[in-house]
């Protein structure tokens, strides 16, 4: 695979941010990848997918600059 230093770059981002440990803000219970609630407490936790999601985008956006 020929991989510029650019894109190598974002895709490292890529990498890191989908091993964050996301945890519940509610119970602190740790989130598996694929969950759209709390599995202990049930939370709802699509505002917190979208916070981590906003993160991505912008550690990207600023790697293309």
């Amino acid at each position: 695979m020929n991989v510029n230093a650019s894109s190598e770059q974002r895709i490292i981002a890529v990498l890191n941010s989908l091993a964050e440990n996301l945890c519940c803000p509610n119970c602190d219970s740790r989130l598996r990848f694929g969950d759209w609630e709390c599995p202990h407490c049930g939370k709802d936790i699509d505002d917190d997918l979208r916070r981590w999601a906003m993160r991505l985008l912008n550690r990207l956006a600023s790697l293309s600059q």
